[in-house]
């Protein structure tokens, strides 16, 4: 899966082909339409994810990230074009579907301590995620998932204090 951006951005994304034949056919499975012309229709869902067990990537900067720094990567498609990074939402469903027994996250990420957070690689770099996943007599819980932190800059900005009167004479 060592496909970088350029590589799917010259793919044109999802536009056409397997991997939007197959994302029609999970709306469908999924009911999240009742068919496949209603499918290709809303292609918005379900968002795609191309994973792969940990190892070195190119990031977008040109930059690598070490094998060492990630347990997982992660390549997502939204609205049929190669995402930047990983949205939030999908690295929240990523780390919970690395704590499912059986699921192909599980399969692929770096096992270990599963109170460790999950560092998943993306074409910008890493992003920290954690989740918790309990099963029980009905089935899988999930009482958590945290994102710690993002991989770019929110916002910036500057704050304004105009001190009053009464702490000016204090």
């Amino acid at each position: 899966m060592n496909k970088d951006r350029r590589r799917i951005d010259l793919r044109n994304g999802l536009s056409s082909g397997r991997e939007e034949s197959h994302r029609q056919a999970a709306a469908v499975r999924m009911r999240l339409v009742p068919d496949l012309k209603s499918a290709a229709g809303m292609v918005s869902i379900p968002k795609v994810g191309i994973l792969s067990a940990p190892m070195g990537t190119t990031l977008l900067s040109g930059d690598t990230l070490a094998v060492d720094a990630l347990d997982i990567v992660a390549r997502m498609i939204s609205v049929g074009q190669p995402h930047r990074a990983v949205p939030l939402t999908g690295a929240l469903c990523l780390a919970v579907a690395c704590r499912v027994p059986g699921s192909v996250a599980h399969d692929l990420v770096r096992q270990g301590d599963l109170t460790r957070p999950v560092r998943i690689g993306h074409p910008s770099g890493s992003i920290l995620v954690a989740a918790e996943v309990i099963q029980d007599g009905n089935g899988l819980r999930v009482p958590f998932a945290t994102v710690f932190r993002t991989a770019r800059r929110l916002f910036q900005g500057e704050v304004l204090y105009v001190a009053t009167e009464a702490v000016l004479h204090e």
